[in-house]
């Protein structure tokens, strides 16, 4: 809606710079929401979300070594630069 309205507010002080601003402003609150929707849920299995198995697997094998378990579980290993 402020996208949508914002050029008419604009309009009487800049002119023929509105569109420009506008679509600048436009395309930072896009983006802006863009990233909020990225950041909204971390788990998953995407390249930019948290790699929960990797950490769980880590933990375990600390605590399986503290305990003095053998053997201990492989910990997990990048797979294309990335930690699944």
């Amino acid at each position: 809606m402020f996208c949508v309205l914002l050029p008419f507010g604009l309009a009487s002080s800049l002119g023929w710079g509105t569109p420009v601003l506008s679509a600048v402003l436009a395309y930072a609150f896009f983006g802006l929401d863009q990233l909020g929707e990225e950041m909204e849920d971390p788990f998953g299995l995407e390249p930019n979300d948290l790699p929960l198995d990797a950490l769980v697997r880590t933990i375990e094998i600390d605590q399986l070594d503290a305990l003095g378990e053998r053997p201990l579980p492989e910990p997990l290993l990048p797979q294309g630069y990335l930690v699944q």
